[in-house]
């Protein structure tokens, strides 16, 4: 069955809308448009990117003195660290879904206020392949595609939620994107181990026909001074060492299915306490 709508993976299609439908969907996708246009303006023009030319300039001199508190202060000025545009998913071949299902089923997820635990070691070595929440998800876009007025494939609608909840997605993203805004010839942002992950939290509901939802994904970074890190950690990207500062992310997405419309950010939230 999978095979049947593989080529409604890359954008989900749906078939002929209501004219009402239409100018609802028409609608929101200016709106979209033009947020996400006013979003990438505020990051790569005036005051945003005054603002992060100055952080730049005060994380190299404070880093060299050895001042965390300042550090810390100086993030915690720029308030643009609290919504940073991110592109759209880039959506992925069919072939790949399983790859990400497995992903996804190792992960801890909120669905719609549910709380659903990462896949088993014994269900792994039993050959199982999919989390209770995955069988779920499924389950729960068969029955929203089925509901009156929603001309959206519930095939597609799991592909693309899968993707969407990818950690590799949301990890690989925030990655980049921190380390080209707080990077330094000092600093450097590397992914570590959380204590206590925080579990992807996914809302998917209908609303006058149209299938929407909020995707978050939380990933945790530290920023160390590169005089700190070995060569060989700084290599693999990654180190069991103490970051200097701690970081988590949050890239939270918004999506409207039956037009493949979305809004996609990033959230930093840093240390409450300079010390």
């Amino acid at each position: 069955e999978r095979a049947r709508y593989c080529h409604q993976t890359k954008k989900l299609r749906a078939p002929k809308q209501s004219h009402l439908q239409v100018e609802r969907d028409s609608e929101f996708s200016q709106k979209v448009k033009k947020l996400n246009q006013i979003m990438a303006s505020v990051v790569a023009t005036g005051p945003a990117q005054e603002a992060f030319s100055q952080l730049k300039g005060n994380l190299n001199k404070y880093t060299r003195a050895n001042d965390r508190r300042m550090v810390l202060r100086s993030l915690k000025d720029v308030k643009y660290l609290m919504d940073i545009p991110l592109e759209s998913i880039q959506l992925c071949d069919d072939h790949e879904i399983p790859g990400m299902e497995e992903e996804v089923s190792k992960e801890r997820v909120t669905l719609n206020g549910v709380q659903f635990v990462p896949l088993s070691n014994s269900e792994q070595l039993k050959g199982q392949k999919l989390s209770e929440m995955l069988l779920t998800l499924k389950e729960l876009c068969k029955k929203l595609c089925q509901m009156e007025d929603v001309t959206v494939d519930a095939f597609s609608l799991y592909d693309s939620l899968v993707q969407r909840m990818s950690p590799s997605n949301a990890s690989a993203d925030s990655y980049f994107k921190l380390n080209s805004l707080l990077g330094s010839p000092d600093l450097l942002v590397m992914p570590v181990t959380a204590k206590t992950p925080t579990p992807i939290r996914v809302n998917l509901y209908v609303s006058r026909g149209t299938v929407h939802a909020t995707i978050s994904s939380y990933c945790t970074y530290g920023i160390f001074r590169k005089a700190d890190v070995k060569p060989a950690d700084m290599h693999k990207g990654t180190t069991k060492g103490r970051a200097w500062i701690d970081v988590h992310s949050i890239v939270d997405e918004r999506v409207n299915f039956t037009n493949g419309e979305s809004v996609r950010a990033l959230r930093v939230k840093l240390p409450d306490s300079y010390y």
